[in-house]
């Protein structure tokens, strides 16, 4: 899976849907001072336990809504905001209301804070194989053909894709984008995978990296953003 390249050092971190904390550690390791959310409570225990088999029993990792995040004592503390850097690596799309998620973190950055986000793309390979497994070519419908196979899990309740320019719109009044590009294509035969056994599907079988380095940029499932706090 593609990640966005971190830079990290002393300066202030937030992830913003920790999930399990992989990348959360992966910042503590690198030595950031971080806070880390996740609205699912059995995540944010599961992250806990990580970051303290890993020695960081202090870390700073709580369950949360991004869209009410005002409502929280730790982001109404002076003290604990701005944040340099605000990551969010397939989070947005999947709440309620992406809009609103986005005002609320841009109360945390002052001017020149970054923002790195992963959101899916509207219009990828993984759209068109889901309207080829189910017969559905209706383009006014490929929100909910997408929704059914954004995830592992079939029927994801919440799941956007945007176009680059409505990741603009989404993004606006509060951050200017400095990089927008697509990547990752998911080439393995899934029943395989899933036993943790790595062999590419038959479609992409065949196929040179340099080929599917260039699908990605038009293709690709995931979009990735670097924004800047006007």
């Amino acid at each position: 899976m593609c990640k966005l390249t971190l830079p990290v050092d002393s300066h202030i971190y937030y992830v913003s849907g920790c999930g399990i904390g992989t990348d959360t550690i992966n910042f503590l390791r690198n030595g950031a001072c971080l806070t880390a959310i996740d609205i699912s409570r059995e995540s944010v225990k599961i992250a806990q336990s990580r970051a303290k088999v890993y020695g960081y029993d202090d870390a700073n990792i709580f369950e949360a809504n991004v869209e009410k995040l005002d409502q929280y004592a730790p982001f109404q503390d002076p003290a604990n905001v701005p944040f340099d850097l605000i990551y969010s690596f397939g989070v947005i799309h999947h709440t309620p209301d992406p809009r609103a998620a986005i005002e609320q973190l841009s109360k945390l950055q002052e001017h020149g804070g970054e923002l790195r986000l992963m959101l899916y793309s509207k219009i990828s390979y993984k759209l068109m194989w889901a309207m080829h497994e189910q017969n559905r070519w209706k383009v006014s419908g490929a929100d909910d053909v997408i929704r059914e196979y954004a995830e592992a899990q079939s029927g994801c309740p919440v799941a956007f894709t945007y176009t680059f320019e409505e990741v603009k719109q989404l993004l606006s009044p509060w951050y200017e984008v400095n990089t927008i590009e697509k990547d990752h294509i998911f080439r393995w035969d899934v029943e395989k995978y899933i036993k943790k056994e790595y062999e590419l599907d038959d479609t992409w079988k065949g196929v040179s990296d340099d080929v599917v380095k260039a699908w990605e940029k038009e293709l690709g499932w995931h979009t990735l953003i670097k924004a800047v706090r006007k």
